[in-house]
């Protein structure tokens, strides 16, 4: 699957993506930016999400062959968050994501269960240093999520300024 595409997973009714269902698309961000770069390059995405004015704003990471997104979230409101959307049969997938925060003392914050028990949305709070942020969701990309460490990733980066 192009990780530009749509994901092809049962999405509740009247959800027409993953921040819909997980109840952040009402306030989708309007400005899209869409980047290629490598797992090295993961610090520079965050930071830019950290400092961008926008006051909702998104960081979706995908990469080549896999139908998996990973979503950074991060509003005027709350601090840097991780998005894990788990099918369960990703090949222990989840269970391995699991363990990579657990070894960092962090447990997820919510955990929803969607389409008939197909698919677990993971949410976890980040880090608030950036540098600590990028090595966990690093590990997490690479053990948790199998990402090849030469992969070549798509970011989409979402953002909204306050009322638009």
């Amino acid at each position: 699957m192009n990780p530009l595409e749509p994901r092809g997973l049962e999405l509740p009714q009247g959800c027409k993506d993953l921040l819909d269902a997980v109840g952040l698309g009402e306030s989708m961000p309007r400005q899209v930016t869409t980047f290629t770069d490598g797992l090295a390059d993961l610090d520079a995405h965050i930071i830019a999400l950290q400092q961008s004015q926008a006051a909702v704003r998104w960081l979706a990471i995908a990469w080549h062959g896999q139908s998996d997104f990973v979503y950074l979230i991060l509003t005027a409101q709350t601090s840097l968050c991780a998005l894990f959307d788990c099918p369960h049969d990703n090949g222990g997938h989840e269970q391995a994501i699991r363990d990579v925060f657990l070894e960092s003392g962090i447990k997820p914050f919510s955990e929803k269960v969607r389409g008939e028990n197909s698919v677990t949305s993971l949410r976890y709070q980040l880090p608030a240093d950036v540098q600590a942020a990028a090595e966990l969701m690093r590990e997490v990309l690479l053990r948790g999520c199998v990402v090849p460490e030469r992969a070549i990733l798509v970011f989409r980066r979402y953002e909204n300024s306050a009322g638009t």
